[in-house]
């Protein structure tokens, strides 16, 4: 895969993870409101807390790609072993089959698996989101119309982004098979 990719896949993790971070760093320092003349005065700094920001949110974005994979294993052994069923291949032997076999398709397996990775960082990030946010409103005497606003839009988002990421697990399972009996046929036919 291009590091141009990952970078900007762990990236966008990384800067999913601020949000929940700031409402955490809310809820750990007993913030209930938030100071507007705050953001004045952090314009003239607008540059470096941008760079700032930007680095912390890849070395976050590493840190929950590899705490979500943790957490999810199970689901996703589940998800392989209902693709995988054709298989008596291990999903790591497919994977340096076909990378040492064809280039192109390796990419593409690898621009799919980056978006199932993408997907369930978001999994856990949009549940961290809304968990954090609700308990800034409980701890902060905050009106309980934040309830409404999980439940209008946290719930659906974490549900298409549940949806999501099965979806591209179906797909990447699917297609590292095909993948993978394709090019064993190919080289079968060479002998």
């Amino acid at each position: 895969m291009k590091t141009t990719a990952i970078f900007a896949e762990l990236l966008i993790v990384g800067l999913q993870a601020i949000v929940w971070l700031i409402f955490a760093g809310l809820v750990f320092f007993e913030v209930s409101t938030i100071d507007t003349t705050l953001f004045d005065t952090l314009k003239s700094w607008a540059a470096l807390i941008t760079i700032f920001v930007l680095s912390l949110s890849y070395v976050i974005g590493i840190i929950i790609d590899r705490v979500a994979d943790s957490l999810f294993s199970h689901v996703d052994k589940k998800l392989r072993e209902k693709y995988l069923v054709k298989s008596n291949q291990s999903v790591a032997d497919m994977r340096l089959y076909i990378m040492s076999k064809n280039e192109g398709v390796t990419d593409f397996l690898d621009y799919v698996r980056s978006r199932l990775r993408l997907a369930r960082s978001t999994v856990l990030n949009v549940i961290l989101i809304m968990f954090f946010i609700a308990l800034w409103y409980f701890t902060s005497s905050k009106s309980n119309s934040i309830i409404m606003f999980l439940l209008s839009f946290g719930i659906p988002l974490l549900t298409l982004t549940i949806f999501t990421w099965f979806r591209i697990s179906k797909t990447y399972y699917k297609r590292l098979v095909q993948a993978f009996d394709l090019l064993s046929i190919e080289d079968e036919g060479k002998f």
